[in-house]
């Protein structure tokens, strides 16, 4: 699992096209910390809003999601 979601905070802030919080809040990261450091947060925050989205029935909504 760890590793899927590594991939996935990669493909977020290296294939994404469009702009998000999410993908803003990455890219700071990636500033400071480097890309890997920056994927693994991204994936974890990732986890934690999958993870919301399981207990409330929610669907995802890519503009509020950094406040998960």
């Amino acid at each position: 699992m760890r590793v899927l979601l590594y991939e996935a905070g990669v493909a977020l802030l290296t294939r994404t096209t469009f702009w998000f919080p999410l993908k803003s809040w990455g890219a700071r990261l990636i500033k400071k910390h480097g890309l890997k450091k920056a994927a693994i947060a991204v994936g974890r925050k990732l986890s934690v809003i999958m993870h919301r989205m399981l207990l409330t029935g929610e669907l995802f909504n890519y503009k509020n999601e950094v406040n998960a």
